[in-house]
C-alpha cells in the first residue's frame, strides 16, 4: 500500500472552483494539510493542485462525473507542497455565486477511512500502471471496464468502497 498520509478527522480542506476547473479560493485547512498557500493555487487548474499523479485523467473523471444539480463524491489521491501524498474523500457541491450569478463548485475534503484506502490503493495502483504503459485513454477505458465488470456506476463504486450510503456520507462531512 502507498505511504500516503492520512488526514485528521477534524481537517476539512475546502477549495472553490469555477466551471473551467480553475481554483479561486482555498481555506486555512487546505493550506495546513497540503502546505500549499493561496498564492500557490489560486487561478491554477484543479488538476495542477490536487492529484498526486495522473492529472489529465483526474480532470477527465471529474468532468465526466460532476453534477450541476446535486453534490458529487470523489476519492482524491492528493499531493502536498513537499510531494507527499494523502487520501481524501471529496464532496463537490454546485452553487451559484451571489456576486455575479455564475455557477461554481465547492470542494470539501475529509479523511478517507482506512478500509477504503486499502481498496482504492489497489485499484489506483493498477490504473497508474496502465496509464504509464498505455496513456490516459487506455487508463480511462480500464477504469470504465473495471466498473462495468463490477456492474457499478461511479457513485456505486464510491459508496460500496466506503460501505455507506449517500445520506451517511453527507453526515460524515458535517462532523467537525
Amino acid at each position: 500500500m502507498s505511504n500516503c498520509k492520512h488526514l485528521d478527522i477534524s481537517d476539512k480542506p475546502v477549495l472553490r472552483i469555477k466551471p473551467d476547473m480553475s481554483v479561486y479560493f482555498v481555506n486555512d485547512d487546505f493550506s495546513k494539510v497540503t502546505g500549499l498557500q493561496p498564492e500557490h493555487v489560486v487561478l491554477k487548474s484543479l488538476s495542477e493542485v490536487l492529484p498526486s499523479t495522473l492529472p489529465d485523467l483526474f480532470e477527465e473523471i471529474i468532468r465526466k462525473n460532476i453534477r450541476d444539480d446535486e453534490p458529487s463524491f470523489f476519492i482524491v489521491k492528493g499531493k502536498t507542497l513537499t510531494g507527499e501524498c494523502y487520501w481524501a474523500l471529496a464532496r463537490i457541491t454546485p452553487y451559484v455565486s451571489k456576486l455575479n450569478g455564475e455557477k461554481r463548485y465547492k470542494i470539501e475534503m475529509k479523511m478517507l477511512p482506512n478500509n477504503a484506502v486499502q481498496e482504492i490503493d489497489k485499484m489506483y495502483t493498477t490504473i497508474e500502471k496502465v496509464y504509464e504503459n498505455a496513456g490516459k485513454d487506455f487508463a480511462l477505458k480500464y477504469f470504465e471496464g473495471f466498473l462495468e465488470d463490477r456492474n457499478q456506476t461511479f457513485d456505486d463504486y464510491i459508496f460500496d468502497t466506503l460501505g455507506a450510503g449517500k445520506k451517511k456520507i453527507h453526515k460524515y462531512f458535517e462532523i467537525s
